[in-house]
């Protein structure tokens, strides 16, 4: 008899796991923003001790030529499924004198930026002189365009979301490198460019 409850317990628990998961699995999009605000709360803390690094020392640059579509694809690859709905197209080619980590970083937050904010597609473009991160959606209020590098500013309600310090780190990270930045809109969204050569 024991035997009989302890086999019958064993499936009820197993048949509770099943229930979870197929509970999991029907709610997949509630799943996958769970996922979500849990990796951004993480993402908000690392960005508060990068950009205090970045701002509070002299940078260290290990200068090496990485190649570009490497790092870009690397960043897709990891961001993408947080963002399933969004499409991602890449056409990304040259390497790029830098450091390796921080372009990394740099990539990584001009296409976390974008896929929060995109309506449906992002596309990466660049070469050995340029790199530009667009994506479809509301337009950056163009008195706004200016300060949306400056540290924790979100600008309007539209395009707000993440820690409001990814886009001070691009622009931090491009600065080290003597490189530029800009955004603009067009074409029905917000393009981010980092210039590497004058």
């Amino acid at each position: 008899r024991r035997r009989v409850y302890f086999d019958l317990g064993k499936k009820k628990t197993k048949l509770h796991l099943l229930e979870g998961l197929r509970k999991i699995l029907l709610d997949i999009d509630r799943a996958i923003q769970i996922i979500r605000e849990t990796e951004g709360m993480d993402r908000s803390l690392l960005d508060i001790l990068e950009l205090d690094r970045l701002e509070g020392q002299a940078p260290v640059l290990q200068l090496e030529d990485v190649p570009l579509e490497e790092v870009v694809s690397r960043q897709v690859e990891a961001l993408q499924p947080l963002w399933p709905e969004i499409q991602v197209v890449q056409q990304v080619s040259g390497t790029v004198r830098a450091d390796r980590a921080a372009l990394s970083r740099l990539v990584e937050n001009l296409l976390r930026n974008a896929l929060e904010h995109s309506d449906g597609t992002v596309r990466v473009q660049g070469d050995g002189a340029v790199l530009t991160v667009y994506n479809t959606g509301q337009p950056i209020p163009e008195e706004d365009l200016p300060r949306i590098w400056e540290p924790y500013f979100k600008g309007d309600a539209a395009r707000r979301g993440g820690s409001g310090l990814g886009l001070s780190i691009v622009a931090a990270a491009a600065r080290d490198h003597g490189w530029r930045w800009e955004a603009a809109n067009g074409d029905g969204g917000v393009t981010f460019t980092i210039r590497f050569k004058a």
